[in-house]
């Protein structure tokens, strides 16, 4: 009732936001997992594979238009708030590094090893070389490898992450604003450039670099969301109607050019504020709230095993557009991130 009163009586309060953290993350989790399908159904369905039936195979086909894979901007956010909430509880760059470093490192290594073992030196034969770069995420640049780019992408955001926070909260509130504000419109202008330099490297890696401004901006949020800053809920309604509407605009007239990616930042950032309203009302329904709780403690490893899984599953020639198909590579990657989760809680424990 508490969170309820505050949501609806005074505005929207940012605080929230961290109240709802794993609800939020285990929702951006379910909306990557349906984007994958809605891109391999949608990708099946333009070379004739497949119908879109009246009434579900419409509904994916939307999706894949009007949502796409906002569930990683959403994700991307939360990161950057997650990561101020760390840094500015334990500061110092070397003991920030270390505690990234075991979160992310230790699951990528018990599972891109045998992953791209089986991808490289299995299925396609490429060879130790071809693995290595796959491993090392080299082919991410320059053959566009986009099977564990979130997990590269993510931990150079955790490598920049001291300097950004002493640029944004080092030096006063107003400062730190005009250095939020400029060090993201110089990623947006250098992102422009590469696009405009170098358009095909640019395509294999935008998907990485046009996420950077909203990690940013989660890490520029994390202080108003840690304060619970109260925002006039007239403004937040216009904010949020006004981007759903241009999404929705932009989609109709097929616009598909670069700014597509900035616009989604306040697409992403409506869809933030119209689940976290919906979290609160989660909150009341236990098994909803326990389910999504648990798949956000899990995004993470959950998120790995199943682009892994997915992955190997197009090496095989299987088809994913297919809902079976596709629910074994949900229930494969739910019972490998188990035991992903387990083996990295051990190791981490085991170190500490």
């Amino acid at each position: 009732m508490h969170n309820m009163e505050k949501q609806y009586g005074r505005g929207f309060h940012c605080g929230l936001i961290s109240e709802n953290r794993n609800i939020l993350f285990g929702l951006s989790m379910v909306m990557i997992i349906l984007f994958h399908f809605s891109e391999d159904f949608h990708a099946a369905f333009e070379a004739g594979k497949v119908l879109p039936f009246p009434f579900w195979g419409g509904w994916i086909l939307k999706y894949y238009r009007y949502v796409r894979s906002i569930g990683v901007e959403l994700f991307v956010f939360m990161a950057g708030m997650g990561q101020y909430y760390s840094y500015h509880k334990n500061p110092g760059a070397w003991n920030y590094y270390k505690r990234r470093a075991g979160r992310v490192l230790i699951p990528y290594a018990l599972l891109a090893i045998p992953f791209w073992f089986m991808v490289d030196g299995v299925l396609s034969k490429t060879g130790i070389v071809r693995y290595l770069e796959d491993l090392f995420f080299l082919t991410f640049f320059t053959d566009a490898e986009h099977a564990l780019w979130f997990i590269g992408f993510i931990l150079v955001m955790y490598l920049i992450l001291p300097v950004v926070y002493f640029l944004f909260y080092g030096h006063g509130r107003f400062v730190g604003t005009i250095a939020f504000l400029v060090l993201t419109g110089l990623v947006i202008a250098a992102n422009n450039g590469l696009r405009l330099q170098l358009p095909q490297t640019y395509l294999g890696i935008e998907l990485a670099i046009t996420r950077i401004p909203i990690f940013l901006i989660g890490v520029y949020a994390g202080k108003w969301i840690k304060e619970d800053r109260r925002l006039s809920g007239i403004l937040v309604c216009i904010f949020v109607l006004g981007a759903i509407a241009l999404k929705i605009s932009m989609v109709q007239h097929g616009m598909t050019n670069a700014i597509v990616r900035y616009t989604d930042i306040a697409y992403a950032l409506a869809i933030l504020v119209v689940l976290t309203v919906l979290a609160t009302g989660i909150q009341r329904i236990h098994w909803l709230k326990n389910g999504l709780t648990l798949i956000g403690a899990y995004s993470l490893e959950l998120y790995m095993t199943h682009v892994t899984v997915r992955s190997v599953f197009k090496q095989l020639k299987i088809g994913t557009w297919h809902v079976r198909s596709y629910v074994m590579v949900i229930l494969l990657a739910i019972l490998l991130s188990a035991g992903l989760k387990k083996m990295t809680d051990a190791l981490t424990q085991t170190k500490a």
